[in-house]
């Protein structure tokens, strides 16, 4: 299966995407690293099925060209210094809502499943029937701060 990961430089996207590396997929990790560690990422840049666009969930466009062809989504991208959020109400409206509407509309032409709450993740992990089953095939290994081209499905 190919996913897609926002806030894959996080701790918890970082985790999510060694895991899913180690059972055979393909990850597009999504990330503007603003409060994410590229070094969280060092184990899957080792991977030839791990690609990292380096981008902001608030840029429709862009998120939508990265996610086409993937499978699944993570939504873990948010603003995660909840203290300030009454000192700066906007922020946390533009990368906590704004931004989670934005990865749903990228979402659309894709017809790809999420999960953003770790008992839907355990839920559609036992339950991927719907899913056509794919393992990461041997591809070469890219980084980039545009987004990834895929191969076709099929």
């Amino acid at each position: 299966m190919r996913y897609f990961i926002t806030g894959a430089g996080g701790f918890i996207g970082s985790n999510l995407v060694d895991r899913l590396l180690r059972d055979g997929h393909e990850v597009v990790g999504y990330d503007d690293f603003s409060t994410g560690q590229p070094e969280f990422l060092a184990e899957a840049q080792q991977s030839s099925c791990f690609s990292l666009v380096q981008g902001d969930t608030l840029d429709l466009d862009g998120l939508t060209h990265a996610m086409r062809d993937a499978d699944f989504v993570f939504h873990l991208a948010a603003n995660a210094d909840v203290r300030l959020g009454t000192r700066h109400p906007r922020k946390d409206l533009e990368q906590n809502t704004l931004a989670t509407f934005n990865v749903l509309e990228a979402m659309r032409p894709t017809g790809s499943s999420a999960s953003s709450l770790p008992r839907r993740l355990q839920s559609m992990a036992n339950r991927t029937s719907f899913l056509q089953r794919r393992t990461c095939r041997s591809r070469s290994k890219r980084h980039s701060t545009a987004p990834p081209s895929w191969r076709p499905k099929g």
